[in-house]
């Protein structure tokens, strides 16, 4: 299981997610996923669908939200910034983190 990187409180940070790290994330708290990473960007990706359907069954919210770059992130800061302010942890992920973090970065300034 990846060990989910602390941006803020009540915010998270990861890498691509796997089907299994769904539950781990649930288990953890995060009620809200949010996918960076466009999907059919790498070969061995889980796709977005794949992974709203099983956070879906977990009664946990899922955002699709893609970025080709971190300097996208000031143009959905917008879009982010009520769901990081919602009730309950959000974890961010893409495929190393950077585009989550650097999204992150922007809409808690």
């Amino acid at each position: 299981m990846k060990k989910f990187k602390k941006h803020a409180v009540g915010v998270y940070v990861s890498e691509q997610l796997t089907v299994d790290d769904i539950g781990h994330a649930k288990a953890g708290g995060i009620v809200t996923i949010v996918c960076n990473r466009p999907d059919g960007e790498g070969g061995n990706q889980t796709s977005s669908a794949t992974l709203a359907a099983v956070a879906g069954e977990k009664g946990m919210e899922f955002v699709y939200m893609p970025m080709t770059s971190p300097s996208e992130a000031a143009d959905l800061v917008c879009q982010i910034a009520p769901i990081l302010q919602a009730q309950g942890d959000v974890l961010l992920y893409c495929r190393s983190g950077r585009r989550s973090t650097a999204l992150c970065t922007q809409a808690l300034k």
